[in-house]
């Protein structure tokens, strides 16, 4: 799927997808290089300009750091390190390693929200308690046979790229399989 140009029939936004740390490690930059801020003006003076409340989902850290960008180079090279960083935080420590975002009255924590949700969630832990445990404590209560992969997704959505990091998790169940997949934009 990820080098098929069929993709685009499945989801005509995508503009391109890649693997991170297929070795199971820690990723590395060249996990990112697929990566390319298309409308370069545009996405230039929004990742420069960009401020707690605006459209991209930044911590005031990564903020700070493309402030600092005087180059298109250095934008997408910024967005691939920060890519890099939050995929490392999220696999050593969960929804927890994940920075909150900058709002403009006061942090917004995605990690708290799919937790809380995750928490109200009605239907997994009735039917998978197991995998319901796994997808709130991540990374920790593992389940035998549970297989993940990571992987990024620079999709086109009103004129600008959006780019998603997705933890996919498939764990063998009785009857079937069970996916969870957990997303977040940029």
């Amino acid at each position: 799927f990820l080098v098929s140009p069929k993709k685009k029939e499945f989801d005509p936004t995508v503009e391109s997808l890649g693997m991170i740390a297929e070795d199971g490690g820690n990723g590395s930059l060249e996990d990112f290089k697929g990566i390319t801020l298309t409308n370069a003006k545009v996405m230039d003076k929004l990742y420069q300009k960009a401020a707690p409340g605006s459209d991209l989902n930044l911590s005031k850290d990564e903020i700070a750091l493309f402030k600092k960008c005087k180059s298109h180079d250095e934008i997408e090279n910024t967005l691939r390190q920060i890519l890099l960083d939050r995929f490392r935080a999220y696999k050593t420590n969960g929804l927890e390693g994940i920075k909150p975002y900058a709002r403009s009255k006061k942090e917004f924590s995605p990690g708290g929200e799919l937790k809380g949700q995750i928490q109200a969630g009605k239907i997994l832990p009735k039917y998978s308690p197991v995998f319901n445990k796994y997808a709130a404590d991540y990374p920790h209560h593992k389940p035998e046979g549970a297989e993940e992969s990571f992987f990024w997704v620079n999709s086109l959505i009103d004129d600008k790229p959006t780019i998603a990091l997705v933890h996919r998790v498939g764990m063998p169940q009785d009857g079937g399989c069970e996916i969870f997949i957990l997303r977040g934009n940029i």
